[in-house]
């Protein structure tokens, strides 16, 4: 089954108007993406109200360019029905290895997502249509922040964004309490909504209790547990965006971002512990699961008539071996084994889709004891007196080798819009987007390519030592 040019490849999804699926685009020479396609219901396609909301999705959508929002190609319609192309984030959503019923997030973890989501956030509540109202994205939800096999978060579904927002809209159990009395708001909102989102991966708990007329009772009066069990730097940061009245919050996502990213600052190691235990969670359940993970230069083929995508090189035994050890040595200081078992989950790769993802309760088992350097006794041995050496020139070489400060290096977050695939320095780097790759301070070339629209484009990037740089490149025809 096609639509447009695009095969279907499994259906990942479905919600009230929409249908998604993995899908395989085909370009000349026989290059192949797989993307997602999200279309309109068959039974709704021909609805005026749904084909014009699902329109307006797609303009605010194929709008936005942002390292940290998944990416929309393309808006289309095909036999009457119309349908939007995304990026395929491989690695799933944030509620498939996070929140109510899981184990609970390391506060690294939490508070790195955090700062992307507001990244992305800053980005959408600075567009404002002709009369100066900003965009809300209104629906932030753990299915709806979508996580790289590295753990980097990204943006997803913007079915209710909307300018100058009303109304409830969104989804009931993450809604701040404005939005539930069905008053106007703004991105407040959504800041609240993702503190919720935090919490709950922080806790392992539900952020709003109950169920009907009491849930609603709860949103309305934004009644959220005590912040039991969160670092108390993270809880501090949520206990403000959580505050009933959005006068009390954060005055703007930048402004929360800034805060997660000083609490990630005071601790050396804290980003990538934080990336390395979300890459690892993520890694565990799509492995125990059967699934395969492809990499930009995987290729896909047929058998007995039913599309295989083949397994990329990582998913060799022995990376599964180096993986495992990597695992067990994790165990002993953050407990992976009690989060092997979310494989149970089902996993939506899909963004904006709900999933059913039940996981079994797990026992998380006590660490293991392990003694302190002072405990074990040092023997004291004498040592004996040596005549001072003159210095030689290569003990001269190597205190002036020892002297060399080492230089920091620099990071960069490139995407483009249509993707493209990246060779940096020459080096093929995957698909867009990349982000936070390590480069030495200086000069590169960045060379980007979309064969299947005939698309190249080269920039030259000056990076300084320590500099993160956000690059969004335009592929778009030039007239």
């Amino acid at each position: 089954m096609h639509v447009g040019r695009y095969e279907l490849v499994a259906k990942l999804g479905e919600g009230g108007t929409a249908e998604v699926y993995l899908a395989r685009g085909r370009g000349a020479a026989r290059v192949q993406k797989l993307v997602v396609v999200k279309r309109l219901r068959p039974e709704r396609a021909a609805e005026p109200e749904a084909r014009a909301r699902f329109a307006e999705e797609a303009r605010v959508a194929v709008s936005l360019a942002h390292p940290h929002i998944v990416p929309v190609f393309e808006f289309g319609e095909s036999e009457g029905q119309l349908y939007l192309v995304m990026e395929w984030v491989r690695g799933g959503p944030l509620a498939a290895i996070a929140g109510p019923g899981r184990v609970a997030l390391g506060w690294q973890a939490c508070a790195l997502v955090g700062a992307e989501i507001c990244d992305a956030l800053a980005s959408v509540h600075g567009r404002r249509d002709r009369g100066g109202a900003a965009l809300v994205h209104g629906d932030v939800t753990p299915v709806n922040i979508l996580l790289t096999d590295e753990g980097h978060a990204l943006l997803g579904d913007f079915g209710m964004a909307r300018f100058a927002a009303r109304g409830r809209g969104g989804t009931r159990r993450y809604l701040a309490p404005e939005q539930a009395r069905g008053e106007s708001f703004d991105g407040r909102a959504d800041l609240y909504a993702l503190a919720l989102v935090l919490f709950e991966s922080a806790t392992a708990t539900a952020g709003y209790v109950g169920e009907g007329a009491e849930l609603d009772r709860h949103t309305r009066a934004g009644l959220v547990p005590v912040l039991d069990g969160v670092s108390p730097g993270l809880g501090q940061v949520l206990s403000r965006a959580l505050a009933p009245s959005p006068a009390a919050r954060f005055a703007g996502a930048a402004e929360m971002g800034r805060a997660l990213g000083t609490l990630l600052d005071q601790e050396a190691g804290a980003r990538s512990e934080g990336r390395r235990e979300m890459a690892a969670r993520l890694h565990v359940v799509r492995e125990a699961r059967g699934e395969l993970a492809p990499t930009a230069t995987a290729t896909a083929t047929h058998t007995a008539g039913r599309p295989k995508i083949e397994p990329p090189l990582w998913a060799s035994r022995r990376a599964r071996l180096g993986l495992a050890a990597l695992a067990a040595t994790l165990a002993l200081v953050g407990g992976v084994a009690a989060w092997a078992k979310l494989a149970g989950a089902k996993l939506a790769v899909a963004p904006g889709v709900a999933a059913e993802l039940p996981v079994p309760a797990v026992a998380v088992p006590p660490a293991a004891t392990v003694p302190t350097v002072s405990s074990v006794p040092t023997p004291t041995v004498p040592l004996p007196k040596v005549a001072p050496v003159a210095p030689t020139s290569s003990t001269r070489h190597a205190a002036k080798t020892d002297s060399i400060v080492p230089v920091a290096m620099a990071h960069l977050d490139l995407n483009a819009v249509p993707w493209a695939t990246v060779r940096i320095d020459g080096v093929a780097s995957g698909e867009t987007p990349l982000l936070a790759v390590a480069l030495k301070p200086g000069r590169h070339t960045i060379e980007l390519e979309n064969p299947p629209l005939g698309i190249k484009r080269t920039v030259v990037l000056e990076l300084g030592p320590g500099e993160h740089l956000r690059r969004i490149e335009d592929l778009a025809p030039r007239e």
